[in-house]
């Protein structure tokens, strides 16, 4: 994991809110363990990380943020 990066990404926002995108929504997990299906997701490098760190941790201290995007038409 490279440390003082940033990256930026840009994403469709609804026009109802200065503040709140209706498009988006977000989950914080906080001390759960990665399944199966969040590892699936995640550039494999990044994920071999994850599961040494899971490892190492019992007891998880850590958080993950989830960011949900998408526009229903």
């Amino acid at each position: 994991m490279q440390i003082n990066t940033q990256e930026r990404i840009e994403i469709a926002w609804s026009d109802n809110s200065d503040d709140d995108n209706e498009w988006q929504s977000h989950q914080l997990e906080v001390k759960k363990p990665l399944d199966k299906s969040d590892i699936d997701q995640i550039e494999p490098g990044l994920a071999e990380e994850m599961k040494e760190i899971e490892q190492n941790d019992r007891f998880l201290n850590r958080k993950i943020l989830r960011i949900y995007i998408g526009k229903e038409d």
